[in-house]
């Protein structure tokens, strides 16, 4: 399975649980190393883990073990309860760079690969005791573009959008499945 435009290719009702290895914060995040991704869905901010934990939780299958940088694992912490992390390395900066390069520490390859193991291992323990992540319909999109070029063709392609600002759209739908991330 690999994540694409739409979330992890495959996923259904049929995982017992997701595990995410190698994820960054959503953009906007202070200390976050490679930050990108960002909607808000009925208020609630999500990056690349809160988009795939929702897809999975939708369907029934809890998001256990999420490793990443410190604000990566912080994030999935805050959105669901019970989540096994492995941070793997910490930006040494505090301020909110995207995915502009800055200083960091990792762990070494053998540390980060034994870290995630052994936290992974855990977390397959606990799949009984951690729900899946759902945010209830009907539900509402907002989608910030980088680009106001691109706002202004995903409105070509989506007229039923409503425009925020030059950069953000909107979108209302009762159903997820048929909101344009998918």
């Amino acid at each position: 399975m690999k994540a694409g435009n739409g979330g992890p290719i495959g996923l259904d009702g049929s995982f017992d649980t997701v595990l995410q290895v190698g994820l960054h914060a959503m953009t906007g995040t202070p200390g976050a190393v490679m930050a990108h991704g960002l909607w808000r869905l009925n208020d609630v901010k999500l990056g690349e883990i809160g988009m795939t934990a929702l897809i999975a939780g939708l369907q029934g299958v809890p998001c256990v073990f999420v490793s990443g940088d410190r604000a990566a694992v912080d994030e999935a912490k805050a959105l669901i309860p019970g989540v096994v992390t492995a941070a793997v390395k910490r930006a040494l900066f505090d301020d909110a760079r995207g995915i502009e390069p800055g200083p960091l520490v990792t762990l070494s390859p053998r540390k980060a690969c034994e870290l995630i193991r052994e936290k992974a291992v855990e977390a397959v323990g606990k799949v009984d005791e951690i729900s899946p992540f759902v945010i209830d319909p009907p539900y509402v999109l907002e989608w910030p573009f980088p680009k106001k070029e691109w706002a202004n063709e995903m409105m070509g392609v989506h007229p039923e959008a409503e425009r925020v600002d030059e950069h953000t759209l909107r979108f209302r739908n009762e159903s997820f499945w048929d909101l344009p991330i998918i």
